[in-house]
Formats: structure tokens, C-alpha cells, sequence
């Protein structure tokens, strides 16, 4: 995303790689500088393993059957249940 260079305010020297907090109406996101122009930088929002390799060595410790409540609405519960709109 192009955001104009003022929002960087009280930084010094902006440099590609560069990672800030975004505040968002969803509340804050990091983003990463990719550009740096006169008046602008480009950010990237995405997440750092975005479009990356990622492998993970997982136990499977416990296998159950699933509740009727989780049949019918399409995905587990967890311990403490939980509340749908």
C-alpha cells in the first residue's frame, strides 16, 4: 500500500526492510517498508512467512468423535464451548 511520507513523522531515515505498526480501524497491523520515494513509501502488510515454505512437527495426542453440536454446526468445539451469533 502507497502512504504518503508524512504519516512517518518523527523518523528519521526511512530504509526499505523498515517494520512498523500500522493503525488500522481493525487495530494495529505490521507492515514492512518496500519503497521509499520523495513523497510516499510503500508498505507491505502481508504477514513475513507470507508465501514461504513452513513445515511443522506435530504429535497427534488424542483423537475423539465429534459432539452432535459440532456435526451440526461444521466445526469443533473447543473445552469451554462457545457462542454463535
Amino acid at each position: 500500500k502507497r502512504v504518503p511520507k508524512y504519516v512517518f513523522m518523527g523518523v528519521d531515515e526511512l530504509q526499505f526492510g523498515m517494520r512498523f505498526l500500522a493503525e488500522t480501524d481493525q487495530g494495529p497491523v505490521p507492515v514492512e517498508i518496500t519503497e521509499v520515494e520523495d513523497d510516499h513509501v510503500d508498505v507491505d502488510g502481508n504477514h513475513m512467512k507470507a508465501g514461504k515454505n513452513l513445515i511443522f512437527n506435530v504429535e497427534v495426542v488424542a483423537i475423539r468423535e465429534s459432539t452432535q453440536l459440532e456435526l451440526a454446526h461444521g466445526h469443533v468445539h473447543g473445552e469451554n464451548d462457545h457462542e454463535h451469533d
